[in-house]
């Protein structure tokens, strides 16, 4: 028994020293070079981030190619790699919280409500809500389905925004929240909503894609969301980097590049060309935190 208790013990000892030891001051940056992969968190939402033939690819999946480049110069033991992680929209927020994810590169609105418990990139785009009616219904404003049915993606900012419009302009719409932007649009189609309340790019990428009769519109509403990556809070060394890089993506034209091929050329998967002058004209390499949205 002394045998028995004396190597247990040592084996058990043995097996300790061998485990991954996370220091109290190690940063998330730390721990990306030391594990040797970075978990990119995105989900289904062309153009900036969703699957094309099991490989995730976009906009934003580009930008963060570019960070994970950055974060091999600064380590010199091991190649980093990426483990994209396909989340739902309306779980990936605490999966960043939880750091089962360390960057959500999909299109993150940043507002005032998500920074206080997130971590946000300088933007990387510019860009505002719109909802998709039908031409023949000649509207204007949201105020015209004042009392009908609406649609939108549930954990969304657009969800939000609804909800406030109902209170606060009395507007009696009844959400009726979707899985994804494809189920939303579904919603429209079918009668089952009279209006569907998406991102600006990506309700457009579903007009251009799924109405091949061209019955339905686009029609932006509100003032501008700044779009970013998300991380967790209080990851300074990661913000930087990551801020960095897109400051040098700016700066050498390589951001407006990844605009172009994404925003006005034909899109892997869809083949759509989507060439709006509007979208050209946005400045990439937007600052201004004052215009977040307060929720």
């Amino acid at each position: 028994m002394k045998f028995l208790k004396k190597y247990t013990g040592k084996f058990f000892l043995f097996i300790f020293m061998l485990l991954p030891i996370k220091s109290p001051h190690a940063t998330t940056l730390d721990e990306i070079i030391s594990r040797g992969y970075i978990n990119i968190g995105y989900h289904d939402t062309p153009p900036y981030s969703y699957e094309n033939n099991g490989v995730a690819i976009g906009f934003t999946i580009d930008i963060c190619s570019e960070i994970i480049s950055a974060i091999n110069k600064k380590s010199s033991l091991k190649k980093i790699t990426a483990n994209y992680i396909s989340t739902k929209l309306s779980e990936r927020l605490e999966l960043i919280k939880s750091e089962k994810i360390d960057l959500d590169c999909s299109n993150s609105f940043i507002t005032k409500t998500r920074v206080e418990s997130l971590s946000a990139s300088i933007p990387i785009y510019v860009t505002s809500d719109a909802y998709i009616h039908k031409k023949s219904d000649h509207a204007h404003r949201l105020d015209d389905y004042k009392g009908r049915s609406i649609s939108s993606v549930k954990g969304s900012i657009d969800t939000t925004m609804i909800g406030r419009a109902n209170r606060f302009d009395n507007l009696n719409m009844l959400m009726l929240p979707a899985g994804t932007m494809n189920s939303a649009f579904e919603k429209l189609t079918t009668g089952e909503v009279a209006v569907a309340v998406l991102e600006y790019m990506k309700a457009n990428y579903l007009v251009h894609s799924l109405d091949k009769d061209n019955i339905y519109e686009v029609t932006k509403i509100g003032p501008p969301f700044l779009v970013g990556i998300l991380m967790k809070k209080n990851n300074d060394d990661l913000l930087t980097l990551v801020n960095d890089t897109i400051t040098h993506l700016t700066k050498t034209g390589r951001l407006q590049t990844l605009r172009d091929r994404w925003f006005t050329q034909k899109v892997p998967g869809y083949g759509i060309i989507k060439n709006d002058q509007e979208i050209q004209n946005t400045p990439a390499n937007a600052t201004d935190f004052a215009s977040f949205r307060d929720y």
